[in-house]
Order: structure tokens, then sequence, then C-alpha cells
């Protein structure tokens, strides 16, 4: 095997303290690397990696705010931005269970813990480059789509570096499942197994064994390997997947609740046990498994919408059994994720979704004009959208307190502006701003009718005719007008407003 040449690799470092990045950019230098580009952070990292192409990915696990090492790892993964031929090596001070598993999840080709020595380093690295370097037929295969050749590619490797044959075994199963050659990587699993138990193999041969539909044997193989190293937690999460394809729901929850012990950092295992959960009616469970799901879906590539919603509606559950005091931070906490949902997720559906809810969730906890505006802007919201989901407008029909009452009560809202507008273009702005102070107070006030009624007390104050809390209005209504959506037709409106109101406060 050709000797391993650094400068011949691009390397990546990413760390968030200086001293470190320099220490590691300094003995890669020394090693004979002539490109070493550092980073301080995981949104650095990823904009790297999207705009070329590096040999090897030298990682910290803490990384300051935001995107931790393992998120850095997992996107990258997810998005395919590190060629199968490239190493990823993650360094850490942390050897926490919950951090080492959490990592190794996302396989990282290597693992080195601090503080280390330049021999280490240089022994570690160069030992991982070696072997990727004699993987590199089959991997450059995989990463060019060629599975065909890259099986090929597996028996050369075995051939060629006997000490790498469980390697290049392993790829050859991974390949044989990718392409259904479900009877060769059933006899190739058996044949490895038949020799060693190794961990792999096992959990491969159960992959085989569900994909042919052998579900009993599958599960079987799972238990065999759990059995055997019950931190391999990935054959829980099949395990779980077996029995909820066999209806038997609690005991895929019992599954999921054990990988999560294991390794609770798996933001994609926590949504799984959340949904399972609640489809128990474990709401406990379910609770705490959308509320880590939110949490570490914050900085994750599988940050998801329906977490949040998924969240409030379990909480919704329980309301009944809370003291009041529960009941008020329950629903505090529903309107900050809300608020969180409706900020960072760019879609007028989940926008929607989250007016609807937040209307729902004020008129539970008695803020009933708060769940009005929220109602108005849902329903603004599921207009603009061409062929609305039937469950979303189911929704945003039951957000409000859509009864009799409120239809007369929005009626007369109506009326009094029309007479409001009728007579501000009559000049008789007092009039007309009485009127559309009556008809926001009716509860049912739509943005146009609070844009003219802020319009009307804004004039007054212009001609000195307005009454002397008029800045207490029209702050009110400006609060009121805060959720109007950006691309409204009423913002330009809002913000001519908005700018008068400057002027004259």
């Amino acid at each position: 095997m050709k000797p391993v040449r650094y400068a011949d690799i691009d390397v990546l470092i990413i760390d968030d303290q200086p001293e470190a990045r320099s220490y590691t950019r300094d003995m890669l230098r020394e090693f004979g690397s002539e490109h070493v580009a550092t980073v301080s952070n995981g949104e650095e990292a990823l904009n790297m990696l999207r705009e070329r192409r590096y040999g090897l990915v030298l990682s910290d696990y803490n990384l300051g705010d935001g995107r931790d090492g393992q998120q850095v790892l997992e996107e990258v993964r997810h998005g395919g931005l590190l060629p199968q031929t490239a190493a990823y090596v993650m360094i850490t001070a942390d050897s926490s269970p919950q951090m080492v598993m959490g990592a190794l999840e996302y396989h990282p080709d290597g693992y080195i813990m601090k503080p280390y020595t330049r021999s280490d380093l240089k022994k570690r690295l160069t030992r991982l480059l070696e072997v990727k370097q004699a993987l590199a037929p089959i991997e450059e295969q995989l990463d060019a789509g060629q599975y065909q050749q890259a099986l090929a590619a597996c028996d050369q490797v075995a051939r060629r570096h006997p000490d790498q044959i469980v390697l290049a075994l392993r790829h050859k199963g991974a390949i044989l499942l990718l392409l259904h050659r479900n009877d060769d990587a059933e006899k190739l699993y058996r044949t490895v197994l038949g020799k060693r138990m190794l961990p792999w193999a096992q959990l491969g041969l159960g992959k085989t064994l569900f994909a042919q539909g052998r579900l009993d044997e599958s599960a079987d193989a799972f238990r065999t390997l759990i059995a055997e190293n019950n931190a391999y937690v990935e054959a829980h999460d099949w395990l779980a997947r077996i029995y909820a394809q066999q209806g038997k729901s609690e005991e895929a929850e019992r599954e999921l609740l054990a990988a999560i012990d294991i390794s609770p950092k798996a933001v994609k295992r926590q949504m799984e046990l959340a949904r399972v959960a609640e489809q128990n009616k474990s709401w406990t469970v379910s609770e705490k498994a959308y509320r880590r799901s939110v949490t570490l879906g914050r900085h994750s590539v599988y940050r998801n919408p329906n977490n949040y919603f998924g969240l409030i509606n379990v909480m919704d559950k329980t309301l009944d059994e809370r003291s009041s005091r529960d009941r008020k931070k329950a629903g505090d906490d529903a309107l900050r994720l809300l608020k969180e949902a409706d900020r960072i997720f760019d879609d007028r559906e989940v926008r929607c979704r989250a007016a609807a809810l937040r209307a729902r969730t004020c008129h539970t906890h008695g803020k009933t004009r708060e769940a009005e505006i929220a109602d108005q802007r849902a329903r603004d919201l599921l207009q603009k959208m061409d062929n609305p989901p039937e469950e979303l407008q189911q929704l945003v029909a039951g957000s409000g307190v859509a009864d009799a009452q409120k239809q007369a009560a929005f009626e007369k809202c109506e009326n009094l502006n029309n007479q409001g507008v009728e007579l501000f273009q009559n000049g008789r702005t007092a009039e007309a701003y009485a009127l559309f102070r009556e008809a926001v107070q009716s509860g049912q006030a739509s943005i146009a009718v609070l844009l003219n009624t802020l319009q009307a007390v804004l004039v007054l104050a212009r001609d000195g005719q307005a009454p002397g809390d008029w800045k207490q209005h029209a702050s009110e209504y400006l609060g009121m007008l805060e959720a109007m959506e950006t691309d409204s037709p009423h913002r330009a409106r809002l913000d001519k407003l908005k700018h008068m109101h400057q002027q004259l406060a």
C-alpha cells in the first residue's frame, strides 16, 4: 500500500476554541498537509462543506451555541456533503455515554479523545487514512452511484487487502440490501456469522429478513443482537418497527424507550417515540418525547413543525388533570411554541396551522380578544392557499367560537364599520371613530376594521380633536395588528399608519 500523502488531502478543522484550532492545524502541517481550513462553528462548517470537497474533517463535539458536532455530522450524512472516500473524525473531551452514542449513530470514520499528542494524532489519522485508501475502489463507485461496479470492487479489495476483508464484506452486504438482492445478502450475513458474531452482520441479517417479510425471524435476529450487545441501539429501532407493523404498539413504545435510554440525542427516534406514545395515549411519555424533539430539532436538519403541533395537542389532552396554575403555564408554553414555529418555518400552511392552534389555545385559556385576532389570521392565510388540506380547513373552521352569537356579533361589527366608513368619507371623523371603536369592542373586528379605527384616531390626533387617551388606544390597535402577514395586501397601509403614529406620538 502506498504511504499516506497528507499534502494531497484537503482538511477542514471545526472547533470553537481558537487555541485548539491552531494546535491541530500546526500538527497537520507538520504531517505534510498544505491545505488546512479552520472554522469555529457548525454553520460555517456546513457552508464550507457545501462549497468544497474535503478529504478529511476533524470536528470537535462541543461547538458552543448552535449546532454541535453530532448535528453537523448528522447534516453531513443527510445531505451527502462528504464523499464516502473522505474521512470524518469526531474529536472531544466529553466521554459521557450520551455524547458517545449520539455521535456514533451517524457513523464517524474515527473518534479521538482530547487531549492528544502529536504522535497520537498522526498514528490514528494515518491508520484511518490507510483504511480509506484501501477501500477507495469501493467508495469511489458508491459515490458515482455505480453499485454493480462497487460490488465487484468489494471482492477485489478483499483479495488485495486481506486485513480489510471485514470492511469489504460489510460494504458488500449493504450494497446487496440496497439492490434488493435479499437472498444474496442473507447468504453473506449468515456466512459471516457462522465464523464470528459481528454486530453489523447480525443487524444486516435482521434487515434482510425484514425486507423479505419474515417479521418473526427478523425480530429474533434483532433480539439476538440486543442480547449480545444491548448498546447496538439500531436493533431496538428495527424491533420497534416490526412491533408497529404487527400492531403491537405498546411493545414498540417499550423498544423506543430502551433505545432512547441508551442514546437520547437522536431527534428522529424521539419523534417516533412521541408518535407511538401518543397513539398509545401515553401522554406523559409522548409530551416528554415531543418536547425533546423540539429542543433537539432547533439545530438539526430534522427540525419539523409537526413536533411543535404534536406537543401542543398532547398537552391539551391532559389539561383537565392539571391544577389551575399548571393549566396557565401550559397555555403560556403552547403560545410560546406556536410563536416560535410561526417565526422559524417559512411556510404558509405551517403559519396557518399555528394561527389556528393559537386561536384555539387562547380561547381555551380565556384570552378572547387574542383568539379572535389569531382566528382571523388563520382564515386570511387559508384563503391564500391553493387546495389546502381538508384537515387544515377543519382546524381553521373550528379554531374560533363559531356559533350563532359570534355570527351575530360579526354582522353587527361589519354594519358599524360600513357606517363608520361612510361618515369618515364625509369628514365626520369623530362620529366615525366612535362607530369603529364600538366595532372593535364587539370582539369580531377584522384587520380592515382595525386599520380604519387606527386611521380615524390618528387623523383626530393630527387635527387636535382626539380624546386624551388616544395614544393608549392607538397602541392597542397596533398591538392587535402585529400578527399581520408580511405579504398581506394591508401591509403598506399599516406601515403608513405606523409612520404617522410615530410622528404624532
